[in-house]
């Protein structure tokens, strides 16, 4: 039978863990660096905003009616430009939508489309290509907001839709640029809880070459471990709470707080 979410994210997470181990010594060594242009100054220049509405294929466009949402859109105050593409995810419209930002020289943009976390990166990037600070960017989840919706509540969408985009309009339009300041970042872990999860992580870590703090509050490693003698799949696991134990007393990186 299919495992469930839980399972599968434990799962998934510890196999991800180990091919990290494996990898730990070709660390950074695939790392590339793009070239972006110079940021464009617009210290003196006034807000042009830009809006990109993606229907996500037929998704989106089911659930509002994106013709009123354009007309809409290009009425909000400092909208230069308006744009609907059924997939702005795509490397081809991104290349027309940077065309467009250039063209209407736009210098603050929405995009209304799938969730940030997906799309994100993709969208600063473009950005970023064309000169502007990412923070003059602001992303809307129309997918996750209005796709769920029922067929029946379809004013109310649109009324959504349009609360979403003059909210993230209005955001972006007095945003100033903001710029990162870099920051060195000692590469040490503090690990709570020596029982079999906190050995394990701290063991993991080590593997990738990184140094562990490991805190236990009372005086023996092990945790609920110590109080099992026998598990349905066979094993022994006190003898793996000793070799956990041992691995992690023996290992250069790992440092022991007990009580």
């Amino acid at each position: 039978a299919p495992k469930d979410i839980a399972d599968t994210l434990v799962e998934a997470s510890a196999a991800a863990c180990q091919v990290s181990e494996l990898l730990s010594s070709q660390r950074g060594q695939s790392i590339t660096t793009k070239d972006y242009p110079e940021e464009l100054d617009l210290s003196e220049t006034e807000a042009r905003a830009a809006i990109f509405l993606c229907t996500c294929g037929e998704e989106i466009a089911s659930a509002i009616d994106m013709e009123k949402m354009l007309d809409f859109a290009k009425g909000l105050s400092s909208v230069v430009y308006v744009e609907q593409t059924p997939y702005l995810c795509q490397k081809d419209t991104l290349e027309q939508v940077k065309g467009k930002i250039k063209e209407h020289e736009v210098n603050r943009v929405v995009f209304a489309a799938c969730s940030d976390i997906t799309y994100e990166k993709l969208f600063i990037d473009a950005m970023r290509d064309v000169g502007l600070n990412p923070s003059l960017l602001e992303l809307v989840d129309f997918r996750e907001q209005l796709s769920s919706i029922s067929p029946d509540h379809k004013k109310q969408a649109m009324e959504k839709a349009k609360t979403l985009v003059s909210i993230a309009l209005e955001r972006v339009r007095t945003q100033e640029p903001l710029h990162l300041v870099s920051q060195n970042v000692e590469h040490q872990a503090l690990v709570i809880g020596g029982g079999l999860a906190g050995l394990t992580a701290a063991l993991s870590l080590a593997e990738q070459g990184f140094e562990v703090q490991l805190a236990e509050r009372t005086a023996e490693l092990g945790g609920n471990l110590r109080h099992i003698f026998a598990i349905l799949e066979g094993g022994d696991p006190q003898a793996l709470r000793q070799d956990l134990i041992k691995r992690v007393e023996e290992n250069p990186l790992i440092r022991l707080h007990t009580e």
